[in-house]
């Protein structure tokens, strides 16, 4: 069987291997202006908003990509980090009232009627309506909440070849998994029972 037909009904067999039914995979949280987490790089998003300074902090698992733009709301920033691979794909962003010294350039005017809100999450809520707003058991640390959203991804015919050729076939052997990990993690931080900043995670695995 030839390789492009094999990957073919290999995709037609695992569409009907995943549950129909909604479930609750946090997706909702992942997209920020337009910006959709795990899509689009940063220096991309620097080409729409205007540019940015690169900030790299840590190493490894560690290491944090970071631009920011100063609103009058607050600051809002992109993330990415070691997954994000050399041209830093956008995997987080969040919304901080906590104006420190930071490179933050001015917001574009261009987006001047833009909310600092994102599926329900704003800044001065208290914890119970995040807690409503998260609809899933919040893990509570002080005044810092955190909820995770995991969920499997069927991968794509794009992505199945773009891998090589003993990884697909070990996918088509059903020798590796043929889905990504999706991991949503939605963290939140509190002052006196008020959200100063939330910040939003997208890593998928394999």
């Amino acid at each position: 069987m030839k390789p492009a037909v094999a990957i073919i009904l290999f995709l037609l067999l695992i569409s009907f291997s995943f549950p129909s039914f909604a479930e609750d995979t946090g997706e909702q949280f992942t997209d920020f202006w337009g910006f959709h987490l795990g899509t689009i790089t940063l220096a991309e998003i620097e080409k729409k908003l205007g540019s940015a300074k690169l900030v790299e902090t840590g190493d490894a698992g560690g290491y944090e990509a970071k631009i920011c733009y100063r609103t009058n709301a607050g600051l809002v920033y992109f993330l990415s980090g070691e997954m994000g691979g050399s041209n830093h794909i956008l995997l987080g962003f969040g919304v901080t009232r906590n104006d420190e010294a930071k490179p933050c350039s001015p917001f574009p005017a261009s987006q001047a009627s833009s909310k600092l809100e994102l599926a329900g999450l704003r800044l001065g809520m208290t914890k119970t309506d995040f807690s409503q707003v998260i609809k899933k058991k919040v893990q509570w640390e002080g005044n810092e909440g955190r909820a995770s959203y995991e969920s499997k991804r069927p991968i794509t015919a794009s992505e199945l070849e773009k891998l090589p050729r003993e990884a697909q076939q070990m996918i088509l052997r059903g020798q590796s998994q043929d889905f990504f990990d999706v991991l949503v993690s939605v963290i939140g931080y509190f002052s006196q029972d008020r959200l100063t900043e939330f910040r939003v995670w997208k890593i998928e695995t394999q």
